[in-house]
Parts: structure tokens; sequence; C-alpha cells
């Protein structure tokens, strides 16, 4: 898994690059969110 990720990461285009990198972020950007709502 991580080795076919590093792999595309060789082949991948700029845009595949930023979105991976947003949807990681967005994905905890959200965790962060409910258990803020949950100690709330």
């Amino acid at each position: 898994m991580l080795a076919d990720t590093v792999f595309s990461f060789a082949n991948a285009s700029p845009f595949q690059v930023i979105a991976f990198v947003g949807g990681a972020i967005a994905h905890i950007a959200f965790f962060v969110w409910v258990v803020y709502l949950v100690r709330h």
C-alpha cells in the first residue's frame, strides 16, 4: 500500500498531489471539529 503510494507520487501530476494533500487536510480538520463538538 505505502509502496504503491510512493510509486504513484513519482508519476503523479501536481493536481493529483494537491488533491491528495487537500483531502488529507479535510479529513483531519473534520476529525478535529468532531472532537471539538464532543468536548464542548
